[in-house]
């Protein structure tokens, strides 16, 4: 996934970002299963994957795979703490 970015994309992704406790919440727009989407050129795009490409770049195979499954489950230890 090639994403595209300029200030304007980056101020208006991380203001919607809580970085207020221990574990940063998407405050925007989430799919059924729960994870944060955001419109970038046009696309919603996941936001686990936009914020590891842009601190890290290109996302190695197999990552994305273990990075949506690691928010999964902290999406669901996070239900059964609430």
């Amino acid at each position: 996934m090639k994403v595209c970015t300029s200030i304007q994309q980056i101020d208006r992704f991380w203001g919607k970002v809580d970085k207020s406790g221990d574990c940063w919440e998407w405050g925007a727009y989430k799919d059924k299963q729960g994870y944060g989407q955001f419109g970038l050129d046009g696309k919603l795009q996941y936001v686990h994957r936009v914020s590891y490409i842009w601190a890290r770049g290109v996302i190695p195979e197999g990552k994305a795979k273990q990075a949506a499954s690691d928010k999964k489950r902290y999406e669901d230890k996070k239900r059964r703490v609430d």
